[in-house]
């Protein structure tokens, strides 16, 4: 009996360390796995040209530009948190993840060659310009690289799926 009680107090002190430092660990992960993601990502496409098994077309430039984008998102919800007023930027960090979360889908959609991969790109069209319009609200570095970041993938996608649409 002792001995269960050693055990389940250890695992909850284990638990309490892990959750005081989720917070950092969490956003330093997905930043790590952001980057080595498009470090594949760029090995991959050296070896495969990729296009759309409907359109024949590559996918390479806007894939990165998703990727930078999920990126500055991540970089910009992580600055963000530092911030003094926090509260302030709290619409912020919830467009910049949301954004993230998009544009990282968006990329592997087309990594992938799915079907649906050109209708996402119109999601990830009004994310990017929603999150670009609160990150303009802002005098931030960071929002402004992420603002910068969003308009150039929100261009990229609109650009793409009208492509596609008139096909």
């Amino acid at each position: 009996m002792v001995v269960n009680n050693k055990r389940t107090s250890t695992q909850r002190d284990k638990n309490q360390v892990a959750g005081s430092l989720l917070g950092d660990k969490t956003r330093r992960q997905c930043l790590v796995f952001i980057s080595h993601f498009s470090l594949l990502n760029n090995n991959h496409m050296e070896q495969k040209q990729l296009g759309h098994h409907h359109s024949g077309h590559k996918h390479e430039a806007l894939i990165q530009t998703l990727l930078d984008c999920a990126r500055a998102c991540e970089e910009c919800a992580a600055a963000c948190l530092d911030e003094q007023d926090v509260t302030s930027m709290a619409h912020c960090i919830e467009l910049d993840r949301d954004c993230s979360d998009i544009c990282f889908l968006g990329a592997k959609l087309l990594l992938r060659d799915s079907e649906v991969a050109h209708q996402f790109l119109v999601v990830c069209e009004e994310a990017c310009r929603k999150c670009a319009e609160e990150c303009s609200l802002h005098e931030h570095e960071h929002c402004k690289r992420c603002a910068e970041s969003c308009r150039r993938c929100e261009q990229a996608c609109h650009q793409h799926h009208g492509a596609q649409q008139m096909h």
